[in-house]
């Protein structure tokens, strides 16, 4: 049976919660009817998959009412646990009044049920900010493939963005690698940037040289305040830049270039945590020290550790991606089998 594009802007459940929904059905049967609206299926897809999944034929109704849209909305706002990002995304796309609409000319009640939805309506109705939804639009522009991540819950909008800003700058270097204006090191670390002047022709102005990181050094900056002539600036690459930071310069052209390379970070040990909501089934794999206290404040179930071990930071991501198939939402977990495999194999190495 096909789903109804009203519906289909909520995502659909997947993994351990579909799960539990099959399960739920085939013990105590569908307690809920299917929902039709135009011969299609508007409120109940889950159920429906989940029917399906568990032999039984389901029980169909027909939707009576004359907004669909907010019936949807309503249901699903109230019954599915969404993040914010979710919410954005989903925001975002019921925000479709096209520019130069009078929206003045019709009563914000009535538009929702003819279809039109602006921004600032669909934030308030998905409990969002404007910016969040502007965001979504980026994502949308910039890697719409994204878009369908951040729905099911797997990355946030803020990751999406910073992934396309990281594609940017690799797009980037491939293009001036190409033009051979890229000067790589041997290992370290900076920016810097030399175009000509506008102002002294033959000229040319270099700015912002960030040097790494050396042992309790800080990260410190050069830039020239008058322009230096071409001749300066090949014997500054050459000489002083060459054999502070051991950078390999070769046939600079005398045009604007860039350098990029990622900054390196020092890999810093840090606790990682397992926090169990006790009676919930759920628990929280973080890092940071003595979270429990924090984490306890406003959490009306009793938290407690159930391991904690010194590890670098990015033990937590791996730990993520490990046991993705057992992700709730943000940083917790259903506590599976598999959790708690590592949790016992963790205490016994202590």
């Amino acid at each position: 049976m096909e789903f109804h594009e009203i519906a289909n802007i909520f995502p659909l459940v997947e993994g351990v919660e579909f799960d539990a929904l099959v399960l739920d059905i085939k013990e105590n049967g569908l307690l809920e009817p299917i929902r039709l609206y135009e011969n299609k299926i508007l409120d109940g897809r889950n159920r429906y998959r989940a029917c399906q999944n568990a032999g039984i034929k389901p029980k169909v109704i027909e939707y009576i009412g004359d907004n669909p849209f907010m019936f949807v909305v309503k249901k699903n706002l109230h019954q599915r646990h969404l993040n914010v990002s979710q919410r954005a995304v989903i925001a975002a796309q019921i925000a479709n009044i096209p520019q130069g609409i009078r929206i003045d000319l019709q009563h914000s009640s009535d538009r929702p049920a003819a279809g039109l939805v602006s921004q600032v309506e669909a934030a308030k109705m998905f409990n969002v900010s404007e910016r969040a939804i502007r965001r979504v639009k980026v994502v949308e522009r910039e890697a719409p493939e994204l878009i369908t991540e951040i729905k099911s819950g797997k990355i946030t909008v803020y990751k999406a963005l910073k992934k396309i800003k990281a594609g940017k700058r690799q797009e980037k270097r491939k293009e001036l690698t190409q033009k051979g204006k890229v000067y790589d090191g041997k290992g370290d670390l900076g920016f810097y940037k030399i175009w000509p002047s506008a102002k002294y022709p033959g000229f040319f102005h270099v700015d912002q040289i960030i040097l790494p990181k050396m042992k309790n050094e800080a990260v410190s900056a050069i830039s020239t305040v008058k322009p230096m002539s071409k001749k300066g600036v090949l014997f500054w690459l050459e000489n002083i830049v060459k054999d502070t930071i051991k950078w390999t310069v070769s046939g600079w052209d005398g045009r604007e270039f860039n350098f990029f390379m990622p900054r390196k970070k020092e890999k810093k040990l840090t606790t990682i945590y397992f926090i169990e909501a006790v009676g919930t089934g759920f628990v929280k794999i973080g890092r940071g020290e003595d979270r429990l206290e924090y984490l306890q404040t406003g959490c009306p179930f009793l938290l407690r550790y159930l391991c904690r071990f010194k590890d670098i930071s990015e033990k937590e991501s791996e730990l993520h991606k490990r046991f993705e198939k057992d992700h709730y939402r943000g940083e917790w977990f259903y506590l599976s089998k598999d959790i708690q495999n590592f949790i016992e194999e963790v205490k016994r190495d202590d």
